[in-house]
């Protein structure tokens, strides 16, 4: 019997995993200590990816090339997406933060086919993900979206 989710074209390849792994390098380099990358869940339809620092540094996102999938209050994917689910920055109000996510969207639209990222809203760092360019979506807007087709994003701002 077919699952209710369908599997999208397998876009989890391994020369994502080696982009993704690269990223580690990059967080590293802007925050001046070590950045570990650990791939948690590796299967044809999903990725759970953290990057850690013993000095307080998080990033978990997940990749899903699945559609139909239920995730979260009822997202459901319907293209290629990345979810962050964590992000925290030490030392904070320092602009890493902004940095590290230029970083992770670029690499993103540039080197991989995932078209979308998408978070569950915060109240008390909205601000943070607006000024980057995500959205409010959904009619609860509990969710938060970057298109990564909004192409004008990346000639004003990336790597600045």
């Amino acid at each position: 019997m077919q699952d209710e989710c369908d599997v999208m074209p397998d876009i989890l390849t391994e020369e994502y995993k080696a982009v993704l792994k690269n990223l580690a390098s990059k967080f590293t380099d802007i925050l001046g200590y070590k950045v570990d990358f650990v791939l948690r869940i590796q299967d044809k339809q999903h990725w759970h990816i953290s990057y850690i620092s013993q000095n307080g540094f998080a990033l978990i996102v997940s990749l899903c090339n699945t559609s139909g999938s239920r995730l979260y209050n009822g997202f459901y994917v319907d293209r290629p997406t990345v979810f962050i689910y964590r992000f925290d920055v030490r030392p904070s109000g320092k602009g890493f933060g902004s940095k590290i996510i230029d970083i992770l969207l670029g690499e993103i639209y540039l080197k991989t086919n995932f078209e979308r990222v998408g978070l569950l809203s915060n109240a008390k760092v909205d601000g943070f993900w607006c000024k980057l360019g995500f959205e409010h979506f959904g009619s609860d807007e509990k969710w938060m979206k970057f298109d990564l087709t909004n192409k004008k994003y990346y000639t004003q701002n990336l790597f600045t």
